[in-house]
Parts: C-alpha cells; structure tokens; sequence
C-alpha cells in the first residue's frame, strides 16, 4: 500500500505520442531516435514554465505545475516547438497531445496519484494529434 500524504491540488499536464507502437514497428531505430529529443524538447519546455516531471514511461510524460497559466502556456510552447522539430528533422516525425487538468492528488514520494492524474490522462487521448483538450475545471 502507498505511504500517501494529505491531498493538494496541483495542475496536472499529461502527453503522449500518438500512435507510437506503429512508427516503432516501422522504424524502430529512426523512431526512438527522434522520441529523445521530442522527450528532451518536452523536459525543458515544462521547466522552463515551472513544470516538474513526477513520471515518464516510454512515450509519455506527466508533469505537475502550481499555475494553470503556466502549464496552458508550456502546452502551446510544447506542440508549437515540437511541430517546428518535425518540419526540420529527417528522423521521424512524432505529434503528440496533451491533456490538462486540475484537482487534487496525493503524494507518493515524488510521483502524484488521484483523479486529476488519471483525467489529464484520458484527456489526453481524446485531443487531436499536435492538440491539446482541457477540463472544465481547468477551463473555469
């Protein structure tokens, strides 16, 4: 069972390549090669908005932000400076979409577990390729 602390509400950003199983099958070498530095394009963009990554497995990314204003304006910063890295690279392109949301969570160490985690998560996987879909609550 998770040594959880009390509950805070945290804006919460969640990305994912899309359809990354199938360009891995295709390219395998080309793909995790541009995969690197999507995921470094990411990890700096979100910090540099103040976004602190609490996971990442393979392809996707969650991040934790205080400001709902910072983490709307790393998802633009992010889909507009990963458009520009696919129209420069030769590797392989790789779009990406984000959800957002904002509620509370838990901590467990340094990884964050609740409802708003697992809605940004979902959002996620309703947005457009290069998009990004926020909640109510974060809309509000």
């Amino acid at each position: 069972m998770p040594n959880l602390t009390d509950s805070f509400e945290k804006v919460i950003f969640a990305t994912d390549a899309v359809g990354f199983s199938k360009l891995v099958s295709n390219n395998e070498y080309e793909t995790l090669a541009s995969l690197k530095e999507c995921l470094r394009i990411i990890s700096t963009t979100l910090t540099s908005f103040e976004g602190r990554i609490f996971h990442s497995a393979g392809d996707s990314v969650l991040a934790e932000f205080d400001s709902s204003d910072n983490a709307l304006s790393a998802a633009l910063a992010t889909q507009e400076l990963l458009n520009t890295y696919n129209s420069d690279t030769n590797l392989q392109k790789i779009e990406f979409r984000i959800g957002l949301d904002i509620g509370e969570v838990f901590s467990d160490g340094d990884n964050l577990l609740g409802e708003a985690v697992n809605f940004a998560s979902r959002l996620e996987s309703f947005a457009q390729p290069k998009g990004i879909s926020i909640s109510n609550r974060f809309y509000q």
